[in-house]
């Protein structure tokens, strides 16, 4: 997607690097994509549904992040 974006300066193609450039918002409070697997991990080995739930919620983010830049390619 972000090769299809390229008439646009990013500096990389990660998803919330277009997400700031091409849909103007920045995350805030969100949980680091690198932490996600440790977060499951603890999720299962403690039971702590506080931990589903931020993976939840950045899927969520990720998700509408995906839609928002599939409309912008359309612009």
């Amino acid at each position: 997607m972000c090769h299809f974006l390229g008439h646009r300066e990013v500096p990389n193609c990660e998803l919330q690097t277009l997400e700031t450039r091409i849909c103007n918002r920045r995350r805030t409070g969100d949980i680091p994509s690198d932490l996600i697997p440790d977060a499951y991990h603890e999720f299962v080995r403690t039971g702590d549904t506080l931990l589903l739930k931020e993976i939840f919620q950045h899927n969520a983010l990720d998700l509408i992040t995906m839609a928002e830049l599939i409309a912008a390619l359309r612009r």
